[in-house]
């Protein structure tokens, strides 16, 4: 057995990514994606379908889809840097914000494949051209993948002088 709720009255798996599962009862509908904690949301009704970001749930005689977001999970795998599951879960309904943020984490890492489609994605053509820039320049022999990589918050050295002037009346 990979989970068990005992609260859960009706369950669906979605039908465009396995590792994605919904459950209700009490009240409450719960997300499950992979390994991580669950995502809950107030919902009456029994769950009898989810299919990327909707949830179709059964309340006495109607039919009702609920939207969720899909943000929570994505920055789950953004956290464990699965830039391809992340990618997946943003093809379900992502915000642009979330879609940016997708881009320039998978960029920070070096995987040009899932920033190239995040980007696409945003229509970004300035960073699109340098991701065709950067693809360049790692074909070159001489290239070292450590040169693209900087930190943009350097801790300072303690053992520099922060003041290089040695005179300390300028």
């Amino acid at each position: 057995m990979l989970f068990e709720e005992p609260h859960a009255a009706s369950v669906a798996w979605n039908a465009e990514l396995d590792d994605m599962l919904c459950f209700s009862g009490n009240g409450t509908l719960s997300i499950k994606t992979a390994n991580f904690p669950l995502h809950q949301q107030r919902m009456q009704g029994f769950v009898v379908g989810f299919k990327g970001s909707k949830i179709f749930s059964l309340h006495y005689v109607a039919m009702q889809t609920v939207d969720v977001p899909q943000s929570a999970s994505l920055y789950r795998y953004l956290d464990q840097k699965d830039f391809a599951a992340a990618h997946r879960v943003a093809c379900l309904g992502v915000t642009d914000e979330d879609w940016r943020q997708l881009a320039e984490e998978a960029l920070k890492s070096l995987d040009l494949g899932t920033a190239r489609k995040a980007f696409v994605r945003l229509k970004d053509t300035k960073f699109l051209e340098l991701l065709g820039r950067i693809e360049a320049e790692r074909r070159q022999p001489s290239h070292d993948d450590k040169v693209l990589i900087a930190n943009p918050n350097p801790k300072p050295n303690p053992n520099s002088n922060p003041n290089p002037n040695p005179n300390p009346n300028p």
